[in-house]
């Protein structure tokens, strides 16, 4: 099913923006093959295609690029060294015939919060011209772990029950970095326990359901046409409840996980951002707050904020605790 979503998207969806290859990001992992071991390649401003992860972090160390560890990687880095979840996206990789793939914690220098600063600035470009993104809520199963392992044309009879969707208790979804990944990038290989899911910006297929309705705002996310500025800062409102609903391991991170969408308002709508806060709707944004755990309407100061951990202002609903609606 994947190659052949791939080749459908390309091939027959004229809504879908165009691939074309762009410059590559500054590091990406050289998959490499049977024959050969993976590597850190620092591509130096080269051209081409690679596919991006999606992932969430485990609560273990896991193999990371380190300053110390840095030269070994360009040398080579045992598939035997990597998670089991990093090992799938490297075999993913290899059969779909693509050289390079993108690992945050494998690409990103993590120990240098300067490198991490400067890329972490670059992840909304990195996703939006990935060739695919590869979003890993479950291990597909490769021979040395517990899991079966399911070849990449694996398919599934179409089955007709009632169900919710198969992506809607997946731990990935649930979290605040995934969010901006997931509507950035143009084309996404979910792969779930209920089985693999194709998104892009014409359609969405599940293996275990068949052909999905997306909901017009995730659709919009996807589209190349102008919404204007009410239509986007109506997006944005949406997008703010949507995404204060979703967890984050450092409240730290709040704005920076929505960074790049943010860039890509202020390029489209000619709008100034502080914050989380676009100073064409300001004063509407800061009159008026929700809060749903509360389910009533409150003024500004009647929520609990994140006094301990937050690093934005109060006017900002970056520094309210729970689910917030402009």
């Amino acid at each position: 099913m994947a190659r052949d979503a791939i080749a459908t998207c390309f091939g027959q969806h004229d809504a879908c923006p165009h691939f074309h290859e762009t410059q590559l990001p500054t590091r990406l992992l050289d998959v490499g093959s049977e024959a050969r071991h993976p590597k850190l390649f620092v591509t130096n401003g080269e051209t081409g295609k690679y596919i991006a992860l999606s992932h969430c972090w485990g609560k273990g160390k896991p193999l990371r690029l380190m300053k110390a560890s840095f030269e070994s990687f360009r040398n080579k880095i045992l598939l035997a060294d990597l998670p089991a979840l990093f090992r799938d996206a490297v075999l993913l990789t290899r059969q779909l015939g693509v050289s390079y793939l993108w690992i945050d914690s494998l690409c990103i220098v993590q120990d240098d919060p300067s490198d991490w600063e400067r890329e972490s600035a670059l992840m909304c470009n990195l996703y939006a011209n990935a060739y695919v993104t590869i979003a890993l809520s479950s291990l597909l199963g490769i021979p040395d772990t517990d899991y079966d392992a399911r070849p990449l044309d694996y398919t599934q009879e179409e089955r007709f029950v009632g169900c919710t969707a198969p992506w809607e208790n997946s731990f990935l979804i649930s979290r605040g970095w995934v969010l901006q990944e997931r509507l950035i990038s143009q084309r996404t290989l979910h792969y779930t326990e209920a089985g693999l899911i194709w998104e892009c910006a014409t359609a969405m297929f599940c293996e275990c359901l068949g052909p999905v309705s997306q909901e017009p705002f995730e659709r919009s996310w996807k589209e190349e046409e102008p919404k204007g500025l009410e239509g986007s800062l109506e997006l944005w409102a949406h997008l703010v409840q949507w995404y204060t609903g979703l967890a984050l391991t450092y409240e730290s991170d709040r704005l920076i996980a929505l960074a790049g969408l943010a860039a890509r308002f202020e390029k489209q709508t000619d709008s100034r951002y502080i914050c989380g806060v676009w100073l064409d709707r300001s004063l509407f944004h800061l009159a008026n707050q929700w809060d749903t755990k509360m389910a009533k309407w409150c003024p500004p100061g009647a929520v609990e904020r994140n006094t301990e951990t937050c690093t934005s202002p109060s006017w900002s609903w970056a520094s309210i605790s729970g689910v917030v609606r402009l």
